[in-house]
């Protein structure tokens, strides 16, 4: 009979996807460059869903329904579209990538500005071009003026990011951006702070970084 606040490991998904009509979110949408105010939880989550499944921006007001709820006084089942087609299937006939991939997305999104987002291997059991639109998806929630943390061990994320810092005009995103690398050094732990240059270079990688 509540909504608990979505949890670290995102067990309280099903929750707020159950009054995800009760929220309202400022974003980034994908291929966008300014920030959509108080739009419908749902609208956001659709429209990266769709980016990320498809690589393709939606090109209408309404993005196309990737998330099929049924809900109950006691239940709350919800359905993904398919990679091809119109059908709809469980959350664990669609790949265990979806399971991590959408607590990410909810909680990216509710996350209040100035507040922080930590998120450790968003990597795991996503294939290459879906690490590349989750980190898109990362910096979007950076831009809307959240702090992100990102714990990984994935070269897509990582260059992605180096990418869209150099494809910034402005120049914040490589102000706002930093890479530390935790290295190893006669037995004790050594953290090297480097920093991403306006085109995407990064100066000094450590031996052995990639």
């Amino acid at each position: 009979d509540t909504s608990p606040p979505l949890d670290s490991a995102g067990e309280f998904l099903p929750f707020v996807l159950r009054d995800i009509e009760k929220y309202e979110v400022s974003y980034l949408a994908p291929g966008k460059d300014e920030i959509s105010e108080n739009v419908p939880l749902e609208h956001a989550l659709n429209s990266w869903i769709h980016y990320i499944r498809t690589g393709e921006i939606s090109s209408d007001e309404t993005p196309e329904r990737e998330i099929d709820l049924e809900t109950t006084k006691v239940l709350v089942e919800f359905r993904i579209r398919s990679v091809v087609g119109d059908e709809f299937h469980p959350v664990a006939d669609s790949g265990f990538g979806y399971s991590q991939l959408l607590p990410i997305l909810v909680r990216g999104l509710l996350t209040d500005y100035k507040h922080t987002l930590i998120v450790e291997q968003p990597e795991l059991h996503l294939n290459p071009a879906v690490q590349l639109r989750l980190a898109e998806f990362l910096v979007s929630v950076a831009q809307a003026g959240k702090q992100v943390i990102i714990e990984t061990h994935s070269e897509h994320i990582v260059n992605t990011i180096r990418v869209l810092v150099a494809e910034d005009e402005s120049g914040e995103l490589a102000t706002n951006s930093q890479v530390y690398y935790i290295d190893v050094n006669l037995g004790k732990p050594v953290i090297h702070e480097l920093s991403i240059q306006e085109d995407g270079t990064v100066p000094n990688w450590p031996r052995g970084f990639f």
